[in-house]
């Protein structure tokens, strides 16, 4: 190859410009264009997996909703079993059918403490009845399936002669036979607060 011949130099001239343009275009064009390519399919795998995550949280939607309205149906129906605020006589009624179901003598009734929360309140009642054990047992048995929750928070069984003066003759009651046996309860009643 002759470098002085004219031709020659031209084609040398071309071959150099056109290299010096293939490297300034892929410099320069391509390769900035390949890294913004790169950046926009990253986005968009990025925003691919963001819509799959949003359609299966879609999907899920109606079982959360369906999930949710069937927890405020069984809430809804769990509070019918406790009275509220201005219905606490149904807690007295219980107690007395319960009373007279099980022939057992109410000897003492009074409230006890009363303990207030932010949804419901406890409310205690000291009661003292006397009759024989297989009464209470049944006295127990229904206030457990009346339709307003209590539960017995404590007892203590006594005979009639080991308590002095308690629930025999007079005006006290029945005079107790060797069968009967005084029974002490707290009894806790559940009540819905009014909002």
């Amino acid at each position: 190859m002759d470098l002085s011949d004219q031709k020659t130099q031209i084609i040398l001239v071309l071959v150099l410009a056109a290299a010096g343009a293939i490297y300034a275009w892929f410099t320069y064009v391509y390769t900035p264009k390949n890294e913004d390519i790169n950046l926009l399919q990253e986005e968009i795998a990025t925003f691919e997996q963001e819509i799959l995550t949003f359609q299966r949280t879609a999907d899920q939607a109606a079982e959360v909703a369906a999930n949710l309205a069937d927890a405020q149906r069984q809430w809804a129906a769990t509070l019918t079993q406790f009275p509220t605020e201005m219905r606490e006589d149904e807690i007295l009624t219980n107690m007395a059918l319960a009373e007279g179901n099980s022939n057992l003598f109410l000897t003492e009734f009074t409230p006890g403490e009363r303990r207030v929360y932010e949804l419901y309140i406890e409310q205690d009642y000291n009661i003292r009845l006397l009759g024989e054990f297989r009464q209470l047992g049944r006295y127990i048995a229904d206030l457990a399936s009346m339709p307003r929750r209590m539960s017995v928070s404590r007892m203590q069984i006594t005979h009639p002669s080991a308590a002095e003066g308690a629930g025999g003759g007079g005006s006290a009651g029945p005079i107790p036979t060797n069968d009967e046996i005084i029974v002490q309860l707290i009894i806790t009643a559940y009540i819905v607060r009014e909002r």
